[in-house]
Order: C-alpha cells, then sequence, then structure tokens
C-alpha cells in the first residue's frame, strides 16, 4: 500500500524560512532520542541529527508530534483518505524572547495551522526539549503547542 501524507507543516516550515531566511536553524520534525548521554533528548526524524543548541543562529527550533485526533469522517473506515488534527509542540530557543511574537503570528497566519499556547518555562524547556543541565541565561527557551491538519491518501497497490 502507497501512503501520500499532506500536512499543513510542510507549509508552516515554508512561511518560517520566508520570514527568517538563513538567520534560523529549522531542524523540523523530530523524535525523541531513545539513547542516553548522547548530544540531544531529540533527533531528527531521519535519524542523522541531533536537535541542539547553535550560536550561530539567532532562532533554532524543531517540532514534535504529540497527538492526533481524526475529524469527522463520512463513510468511516470505507474510504481511502482519513483527515485527523494532530498537535505539535515547537521547541525554540533564541537570541531575543520577542521571537516568540513573530513564530506566533507564523503559526496564526499559516492555513491548516491553529495556535494554542506558549510556554516560558525556559530552564524545564532547555533540559527536557535541548538536553541541557545548565543553560545560557542569555537566550531564551519556549515551547509553543499549536495543531496541524493532514490527509493521509492510501494509494491501492
Amino acid at each position: 500500500m502507497n501512503i501520500n501524507i499532506n500536512s499543513a507543516l510542510q507549509l508552516l516550515c515554508e512561511n518560517i524560512n520566508k520570514a527568517y531566511g538563513l538567520r534560523c536553524l529549522n531542524y523540523g520534525e523530530a523524535v525523541e532520542s531513545l539513547i542516553d548521554n548522547q548530544a540531544g533528548n531529540y533527533i531528527t526524524i531521519d535519524g542523522r541529527t541531533f536537535c541542539s543548541v547553535n550560536d550561530a543562529y539567532d532562532v533554532v527550533l524543531f517540532y514534535t508530534r504529540e497527538a492526533s485526533s481524526p475529524n469527522d469522517q463520512q463513510g468511516g473506515g470505507m474510504k481511502n483518505s482519513l483527515y485527523r488534527t494532530t498537535n505539535f509542540k515547537m521547541a525554540v530557543n533564541t537570541k531575543n524572547q520577542a521571537e516568540e511574537f513573530v513564530l506566533t503570528a507564523i503559526i496564526n497566519s499559516t492555513t491548516g495551522i491553529s495556535y494554542l499556547n506558549t510556554n516560558y518555562a525556559g530552564r524545564s524547556v532547555a533540559n527536557q526539549m535541548f538536553g541541557l543541565e545548565e543553560r545560557n541565561f542569555q537566550t531564551a527557551f519556549f515551547t509553543i503547542d499549536f495543531n496541524a491538519i493532514e490527509k493521509i491518501t492510501c494509494q491501492p497497490c
């Protein structure tokens, strides 16, 4: 079975890249690393790069999937397309706390994405998301929760 996924997350990444250009290191989607004592707590979905802070960029960020739930489906399992809403958490390290306003505005203006909330607990975000026991107090850490609509289409073999 061939599966095609069309997600509003792709559009969000494009909008962030347009707004920041080379000032942003966007790791994209990441998953929790299952190996202790490595370079970070999260690794890109291709398994090649740990999501870590980088002083060469004004903004460093990545996304993690938190949960998904189906949207109303006509015909139930008889259809070959599934629409669902997936909750994401964006982990951010930035040189300027005001970037939270910019990112929230980008999220809010992206079709298929809904802003949910922001967590400003910098010390716990640095520890839980970026794997930092000690953090540089000259930078800010926060997370932004949002949801995105995904369309999953199953093509017959």
